[in-house]
């Protein structure tokens, strides 16, 4: 058999390898939920938090500034992880590394470790960055296109609230 030819074999061992990324996505997707649910529970919290501390409006405006700077230095860093490790493992240090996040939060004692926990949650917050390079990687141009458009009305939806 030449070498470039391919069996029944090698597409049977194709399907069952999509099969298995596709659960493998799902699975992966349901996490990402899961962090963007938890996300979403913080938005309403912080604002207390920051006022406990004596901080105001402006405060609050530099940890989400903070945090958003972060996420965005350390998307670079989670691209190398899926290109070297994989999906499964970028997403396995986001949750790891949010759920570290947390904790500065929920036991601050002063603004210091609030700022901390914001810091460190804009680095690992990642999630929905694995997930689109899941998307990205896996499904078929229509797809990709689909799912854009999903993501983009899902960003401005919280503009028409």
């Amino acid at each position: 058999m030449a070498a470039g030819m391919r069996t029944e074999g090698d597409k049977d061992d194709k399907k069952a390898r999509g099969d298995r990324s596709d659960a493998m996505a799902g699975f992966i997707f349901i996490l990402g939920f899961l962090d963007v649910l938890l996300a979403g529970m913080m938005v309403p919290l912080m604002p207390g938090i920051v006022r406990s501390f004596g901080g105001g409006v402006a405060t609050l405006g530099l940890l989400h500034t903070l945090q958003g700077a972060s996420k965005l230095s350390s998307a670079f860093v989670f691209g190398w992880v899926i290109d070297k490790f994989g999906f499964r493992a970028a997403m396995l240090v986001s949750l790891a590394g949010c759920a570290l996040a947390y904790l500065p939060i929920a036991f601050a004692s002063s603004l210091g470790y609030v700022t901390l926990g914001k810091l460190l949650l804009g680095c690992f917050r990642q999630t929905t960055f694995v997930c689109e390079a899941i998307v990205a990687r896996t499904k078929e141009v229509t797809a990709r296109v689909r799912h854009a458009c999903i993501r983009g009305e899902q960003n401005v939806i919280p503009l028409h609230v």
